[in-house]
């Protein structure tokens, strides 16, 4: 059963003079942000998945002392591509989990993210550039929702492969068992 996504509540009009595409601009990276989040639970959830499965599986080899997958190729061949497939599941679970933080993602010209934040020198810095407004306009949420929207996109594939590749593994763990003895 999937759950139910919540229900986004439209972004108000304010009568302040406040720019209403900014608004809707910030509740959209607010939202891509909690989907970081989210994505990055979903993946060390089937990272801890994957490795009890392997775990369970290494008990097996241990347990039996290989004597199963000797009798069969078939077997041998199907553990083995789980082996494989359970690696590539791991390896691409921890490119979901990977933290992001690189001069790749640091602007030069606005605040919007932690590494812009860091590569001011100072605390007065920092003041210094909040209270000039210039950062946080319509370009600046935007080039922000662009960068972390990369992010989430790039943390799902991962997931989607991590899933794949663990899929394969079990189904190929299982059958060899199956055909082991």
């Amino acid at each position: 059963m999937k759950a139910r996504p919540k229900v986004q509540q439209a972004i108000p009009l304010t009568g302040d003079g406040a720019d209403p595409a900014v608004a809707r601009l910030d509740r959209l990276l607010q939202m891509t942000l909690d989907e970081i989040t989210r994505a990055d639970a979903k993946a060390a959830t089937l990272l801890a998945g994957i490795l009890a499965a392997g775990g369970a599986a290494l008990a097996a080899v241990i347990a039996t002392r290989r004597s199963t997958f000797t009798l069969s190729f078939v077997a041998s061949i199907l553990w083995s591509l789980g082996i494989a497939s359970a690696i590539a599941a791991v390896a691409a679970l921890l490119v979901a989990l990977y933290p992001r933080i690189g001069k790749r993602w640091v602007s030069t010209r606005y605040i919007g993210y932690f590494g812009d934040v860091v590569r001011l020198s100072s605390l007065d810095h920092l003041l210094e550039a909040m209270e000039s407004g210039k950062f946080f306009g319509r370009e600046d949420v935007a080039a922000q929702l662009w960068r972390v929207s990369h992010i989430a996109q790039a943390k799902y594939r991962a997931i989607t492969i991590g899933i794949s590749c663990s899929a394969l593994a079990l189904a190929c763990w299982g059958s060899a068992l199956v055909l082991g003895p």
